[in-house]
C-alpha cells in the first residue's frame, strides 16, 4: 500500500504536486505505478509524494536495484570512471577540510567498498551496504569491514552504544531515503563533525532522457537550495559545494551531481539565486518536449515486425506507459542483468540476448530501450546490422 505524503519532511509545510508520471511493469515493484512529483513551496524540497514503502524499497536495493548492467558483459566491478569519481570526491574533501582531523569514516550505501578503501591509510573505516555481494567484495578485495543490511538495521544495532565517526560519507544514497530529515538526524547522533554528501542535482540538469530524473528509487530530487535547508535543519553548516557536469555521461538519474561537505554546528544560512520550483518546472517542460520526439520514433515502428525490447529498467517502464509501444508486436525482452531473468515485462519472460532469435527469424527488429547503455548495445549488434533492424531512440 503506497502512502501519500502531504507535509514536507524538512519544514512541515504543505506540499504541491507538480507532475504525475505513469509507469508500467516496474520489475520487482508494481505492474502499474503513477509517480507523483511534489515540491514544498516553502523550502524547495522536491520529492515523490507517493513512494513505495520502505520495505519495498529495501527489498529492491537488496535484490533488484534499477541501475542497469547492460554492457558488453555483466561484471559486478568498479569501472575506471567510478574509480576516478571516487578519487575526485576525496580530492574535494581534502581541499575543504583537514583530513588529519578525521580518524574514523562511516560510509552509508558503501557499494563495493572501493570508495572507503581510499581512506584506510589515515582512518578506520566501516561501511553500511544492503548488497551481500558488495559486502563480500569489500572485505575480500579491500579489507573494508561492512554491516550487511539497510541503514535502519544498522542504526538499531548501534543506537545504545557510544560508537561515533568523525566523518559520515554518503555518495548517491540520500536521494533514495523516504524521510531524509529523520535519516540525517539519526546520522547526526553518530557523527562528531563532518558529513560528505554527493547526490544528483537539478541545478544544472541537462537535456538527455525524458524524465530520467524521475524514477521509483530516487524519491528525493535535490537542488543545493533544498539540500542546504535539510542540513541546516539537522544542525549542519555548509563548508563547500562543487558540481560535476559531465556532458559525455549517459547517467540521467545520477548526473550531473553535486559534491558537498558539511560541518557541525550550524551557524549561517546561504541564499541561492536558483529557485527550486523554477528549476523543476523547466525540467518538466523540457522532458515533455523530449518525450514528444520519442513518441514519434516509436510510432514509426512497423506494427507487423517481430520486435524485441532490449532493456527492462525504469526507462522502458516509462515508455510502456507513455507511448504506443504496447501496440507493437513485442515478442522478446532482453536484459544483461541476470537477476531479472524469469521476471516478465508485458507478458514476455526476460532473458539474455540470443543471436539465434535473429538467425531463425524470430526477431526482425530490436528496440534499444535503455538510454544509459544504448551505445554499448548498438556495438554488440553491429555484427547483425544487415539481418535485423536496430531502433535507437536517442
Amino acid at each position: 500500500m503506497l502512502s501519500k505524503i502531504d507535509r514536507c519532511n524538512i519544514c512541515g509545510g504543505k506540499v504541491e504536486v507538480q507532475y504525475k508520471l505513469k509507469n508500467k511493469d516496474l520489475i520487482g515493484m508494481a505492474e502499474d505505478y503513477t509517480q507523483e512529483v511534489a515540491i514544498c513551496p516553502h523550502c524547495g524540497f522536491i520529492f515523490t509524494r507517493n513512494p513505495f514503502t520502505v520495505e519495498q524499497l529495501n527489498n529492491r536495493y537488496k535484490n533488484f536495484s534499477k541501475f542497469e548492467y547492460d554492457d558488453e558483459s555483466y561484471i559486478l566491478d568498479e569501472s575506471q570512471g567510478y574509480k576516478i569519481g571516487s578519487q575526485e570526491q576525496k580530492h574535494f574533501i581534502e581541499r575543504n577540510i583537514h583530513l588529519n582531523d578525521v580518524h574514523s569514516v562511516l560510509g552509508i550505501g558503501a557499494a563495493s567498498g572501493y570508495n572507503l578503501s581510499l581512506y584506510t591509510s589515515q582512518a578506520s573505516v566501516y561501511g553500511v551496504e544492503p548488497s551481500k555481494i558488495n559486502c563480500k567484495n569489500a572485505m575480500d578485495r579491500y579489507g573494508v569491514p561492512m554491516f550487511c543490511g539497510v541503514f535502519d538495521e544498522f542504526e538499531e544495532s548501534v543506537r545504545n552504544t557510544d560508537k561515533r565517526w568523525d566523518m559520515i560519507f554518503m555518495s548517491h544514497t540520500l536521494e533514495h531515503i523516504v524521510n531524509p530529515c529523520d535519516f540525517v538526524r539519526k546520522c547526526e547522533k553518530m557523527n562528531t563533525r563532518y558529513f560528505f554528501i554527493e547526490v544528483p542535482t537539478f541545478d544544472y540538469k541537462l537535456s538527455n532522457e525524458p524524465f530520467g530524473m524521475f524514477c521509483e528509487e530516487h524519491v528525493n530530487m535535490f537542488t543545493l537550495e533544498s539540500l542546504q535547508n535539510l542540513m541546516n535543519e539537522c544542525g549542519y553548516q555548509l563548508v563547500s559545494a562543487d558540481f560535476n557536469i559531465n556532458v559525455t555521461s549517459k547517467l540521467p538519474a545520477g548526473s550531473p551531481a553535486m559534491k558537498t561537505i558539511w560541518e557541525k554546528p550550524f551557524k549561517k544560512k546561504y541564499q541561492f539565486i536558483n529557485n527550486s520550483k523554477n528549476i523543476l518546472c523547466e525540467y518538466i517542460n523540457d522532458s515533455e518536449n523530449l518525450l514528444a520526439e520519442v513518441r514519434k520514433r516509436i510510432a514509426e515502428i512497423d506494427e507487423k515486425k517481430k520486435l524485441a525490447i532490449w532493456g527492462t529498467g525504469h526507462h522502458v517502464s516509462m515508455l510502456l506507459a507513455n507511448t504506443d509501444l504496447l501496440d507493437k508486436n513485442i515478442v522478446k525482452v532482453y536484459d544483461s542483468d541476470r537477476r531479472k531473468y524469469g521476471q516478465k515485462l508485458n507478458g514476455c519472460e526476460i532473458g539474455a540476448f540470443s543471436e539465434n532469435d535473429i538467425i531463425q527469424g524470430n526477431v526482425q527488429a530490436i528496440l534499444l530501450a535503455t538510454y544509459t547503455a544504448q551505445d554499448a548495445l548498438e556495438k554488440i549488434l553491429e555484427t547483425y546490422q544487415n539481418k535485423v533492424e536496430v531502433i535507437k531512440l536517442y
